[in-house]
């Protein structure tokens, strides 16, 4: 079953527009290619919160990426970091014009 992970985090540091994509030009070779990985979206809230909004195709898949490596991986770049798991029960895509409903 499809799965959506939310990252919440404060970033050490806060970087302009220009800056930060150079940050995400450095990291992106974590994500791209990750086994399960649908799409990422790195967001942020009006509150300055970070948040990485994850979709997978499979809860075992996500869990086998948030490891050790990337938990450090966190710690060098953020003051705190949580992780939630949350199983995508249905789905409405409006480019595809469907609705799927998973259980």
């Amino acid at each position: 079953m499809k799965c959506v992970t939310l990252v919440r985090f404060t970033p050490k540091e806060k970087r302009p527009s220009v800056e930060y994509k150079k940050f995400l030009d450095g990291i992106m070779h974590v994500y791209a290619g990750a086994e399960g990985l649908r799409h990422k979206y790195f967001t942020v809230s009006d509150s300055g919160e970070a948040i990485g909004i994850y979709e997978w195709t499979s809860r075992a898949l996500a869990e086998g990426f948030f490891n050790d490596d990337w938990d450090r991986m966190m710690q060098g770049m953020a003051t705190r970091h949580a992780l939630e798991y949350l199983t995508v029960r249905a789905e409405l895509d409006n480019d595809a014009g469907g609705f799927e409903f998973y259980g």
